[in-house]
């Protein structure tokens, strides 16, 4: 593998942990702030899944300069995703209706980490046959 795949499966791993933990941050928020534990956490996990599925839709749409999308994916992810609970506790604080900002910001996170997948199994196309190239980037993303 040339250091090109290892940076861009690098980066794959590091940002799915970061995805993880922006949807247990925004659940674990949620229910201290609004109670009800379960049903937050089922609904924020939920709708962040099928933002996921609608990102990978979307990225259909993506079709030129492959490279600079998925950098500027990864910090557009890393910038709302770090921003997440500020803006969380600020809208619970002083806007008047905190949960359509909460699920604003999951089906964001949802869908630009939804995008990330099949934007970079065709980035790594021309480098791995189609069934390593699928097992490389699931097995960075599921570990």
């Amino acid at each position: 593998m040339k250091s090109k795949e290892v940076a861009l499966l690098f980066g794959t791993f590091i940002i799915a942990i970061c995805g993880l933990v922006y949807e247990l941050l925004e659940s674990t928020l949620s229910s201290y702030l609004l109670g009800d534990s379960i049903y937050h956490f089922s609904l924020i996990i939920g709708l962040f899944m099928s933002s996921m599925g609608v990102g990978a839709w979307l990225s259909r749409f993506v079709e030129i300069h492959l490279e600079r999308a998925f950098v500027w994916l990864q910090m557009s992810i890393a910038l709302v995703g770090g921003f997440s609970a500020f803006m969380l506790f600020y809208a619970f604080a002083y806007i008047g209706n905190y949960e359509a900002f909460l699920y604003l910001i999951t089906i964001l996170l949802g869908s630009m980490l939804g995008i990330e997948i099949p934007l970079i199994i065709r980035i790594l196309k021309e480098s791995f046959s189609l069934k390593t190239n699928i097992s490389n980037v699931f097995t960075v993303d599921y570990v």
